[in-house]
């Protein structure tokens, strides 16, 4: 009997991928450096890229591709109407190109991630101009934020094969979390990346543990002790941190996208074997394959938590 075809690893992939990215295109630049006249080329493109990664990302491959090549799939087998040709079709376009669409979409998507790494040497440049900042008390809250990020990584949720035992659909909710500081409340990004939630409903925030409330009361009391500079630095460099995990060479949303390239490439390859080996097996993996992953739905949020969403 062959070997059932990758649903969890595509769809856990695709979960970190959401996790990073989200975080990538939600980072904020401060006021200090987007108003600055000298900075407004790369301010201007950084927004630019941060809108385009995520619309290539999340609403071209995610929604466009993945979600309604497998709905579209599994429709075709429900009605009795699906073929190899049909399947094909789906997963490489009509009239059917080398290369699956999805595929080509991820290529895309790694492409728009490695253009960030300029961008992230010019963002990080701005960063090491900024003046009379106090180092120490960036590099004491920056501590802080990582202690946050390994709270909220113990609530990091992932699909698991008991998940598809219920009846119900399946739903990853990629939360982003932000802090609302000073009097204005500007909000700061402080973290690494998103953080996944799944359910039989879409969550639009996470709930925080006790020790996640402590860290991001203490984050939010820090924050209100900087000065402007201090307080300018710090948001850069988490920004400039946020990137870094993302355009590396063997970051793990490239090493993610990687893996959905080769395990999207090992469903396709299946409506390419011979007519035999197709009714022999290939059908009946894609119908299973196909009914498992339309039944996830992937949606997204940003939680912005006030002083007083902790006491």
């Amino acid at each position: 009997m062959s070997a059932p075809l990758p649903v969890i690893d595509i769809l856990n992939n695709l979960i970190t991928v959401n996790n990073y990215l989200m975080a990538s295109q939600a980072a904020k630049l401060p006021q200090a450096v987007t108003k600055d006249p000298v900075n407004n080329k790369t301010v201007q493109k950084f927004i630019e890229w941060q809108e385009r990664i995520w619309e290539e990302y999340y609403e071209g491959l995610v929604n466009a591709q993945i979600v309604a090549q497998t709905r579209e799939i599994h429709h075709l087998y429900s009605i009795d109407a699906i073929t190899q040709r049909e399947v094909r079709s789906i997963l490489y376009g009509d009239p059917g190109g080398p290369t699956p669409k999805a595929v080509s979409l991820c290529d895309d998507v790694t492409n728009l991630i490695s253009e960030g790494a300029p961008l992230v040497d010019e963002l990080t440049a701005i960063t090491e101009g900024i003046r009379d900042a106090d180092k120490q008390k960036v590099e004491s809250l920056l501590g802080t934020v990582k202690t946050l990020n390994d709270q909220f990584d113990e609530d990091e949720q992932k699909i698991t094969e008991g998940a598809f035992k219920t009846a119900e659909d399946i739903f990853a909710t990629v939360v982003d979390v932000a802090i609302a500081v000073g009097s204005e409340g500007e909000a700061i990004e402080p973290l690494v990346k998103g953080v996944t939630q799944v359910g039989k409903d879409a969550v639009n925030q996470i709930i925080l543990t006790q020790d996640a409330k402590h860290v991001l009361s203490k984050l939010i009391d820090a924050w209100a002790e900087l000065d402007e500079a201090t307080a300018d630095l710090a948001q850069m460099t988490m920004v400039v941190n946020q990137l870094n995990e993302v355009v590396k060479d063997q970051s793990t949303a490239l090493t993610a996208l990687d893996a959905i390239v080769s395990d999207w490439q090992a469903v396709a390859d299946l409506t390419n074997e011979p007519r035999s080996e197709w009714d022999a097996s290939g059908k009946a993996q894609i119908d299973e394959w196909s009914s498992r992953m339309s039944r996830v739905n992937f949606s997204a949020a940003t939680q912005t938590i006030q002083k007083s969403d902790l006491e």
